[in-house]
């Protein structure tokens, strides 16, 4: 669960803090245990909390491979990606895969211990590119396919539009025909069978 802190370090303003923890008392631990003074917590709004845990994995594969191309090792693009992340809830997950590395884990076992994180082919990806020892190219082509994936699913709900619109408009004639006009209908012919 994700709580919004209202903080305070000395010689520092009072400043807003997110942390994922699983109570109240938990995060209000974590932020004295980071040397805060905590003046108030209250639990992350619910769309807040789903867009914050995110983990912006597309970008996270693009920095990693320009970062291998570049000639850094994976211990040192691993450290400076976490360093550079300002969301401590991503932190924490790439500091962990940064530990899992230095434990001297395959960086695919590493992925597959967060399964909420990396999905399964981006494991499978990596485990294939761990083989063949070109890890920049094959999280070039996971990117790409991913690209792909998301756009192809941008032109189906696009191409559905229009015909889901359509049928509303005909259910919505349909459903005025069944309750107004059919029943006023029905009142007319009554009155001239009666009138006969």
């Amino acid at each position: 669960m994700l709580f919004t802190l209202r903080v305070v370090r000395e010689g520092v303003a009072p400043h807003e803090l997110k942390l994922e923890a699983a109570s109240l008392h938990e995060a209000r631990a974590q932020a004295e245990r980071q040397g805060l003074s905590v003046l108030r917590v209250k639990v992350a709004s619910q769309y807040f909390a789903m867009q914050k845990s995110q983990f912006p994995l597309m970008l996270f594969c693009q920095e990693f491979r320009v970062l291998l191309e570049a000639g850094l090792s994976m211990v040192e693009v691993l450290d400076t990606l976490t360093q550079k992340e300002t969301n401590a809830i991503h932190q924490s997950r790439l500091a962990t895969l940064l530990n899992s590395i230095k434990e001297g884990q395959p960086l695919s076992q590493a992925m597959s211990a967060q399964p909420s994180v990396f999905p399964n082919l981006l494991v499978a990806t990596v485990i294939a590119a761990e083989t063949t020892g070109n890890l920049p190219e094959a999280l070039a082509r996971y990117t790409q396919y991913s690209e792909n994936v998301d756009l192809l699913k941008k032109r189906i709900v696009s191409a559905c539009i229009y015909p889901a619109i359509v049928v509303s408009f005909g259910v919505l004639v349909l459903a005025f025909l069944m309750i107004y006009v059919i029943p006023k209908f029905s009142k007319i012919y009554e009155t001239q069978v009666k009138n006969i």
